[in-house]
């Protein structure tokens, strides 16, 4: 008998654990040398690595760092008028 897959499974075949330079470079609309640049300087965690010749970011790394680029910051002060 076939049972449908669950929205939970669906979800992890869909958005894995681990995401490829080139789909993460695709996702923040950069080049992959950007993302180099990025990991360098510390504005993106350094991507794991799975093997002798495999890297791959995290994608909660990547969603965390995509929710602190959407956080509104603190509301801009205007200076008194003296």
């Amino acid at each position: 008998m076939y049972t449908a897959p669950t929205h939970a499974l669906l979800r992890e075949f869909l958005m894995p654990e681990f995401l490829k330079k080139a789909d993460v470079a695709r996702l923040l609309n950069v080049s992959p040398r950007t993302l180099d640049r990025w990991v360098r300087s510390g504005r993106l965690p350094v991507p794991v690595r799975l093997s002798d010749r495999t890297l791959r970011f995290r994608r909660s790394d990547i969603q965390r760092y995509l929710d602190d680029q959407t956080r509104p910051g603190p509301a801009p002060t205007v200076p008194d008028a003296a």
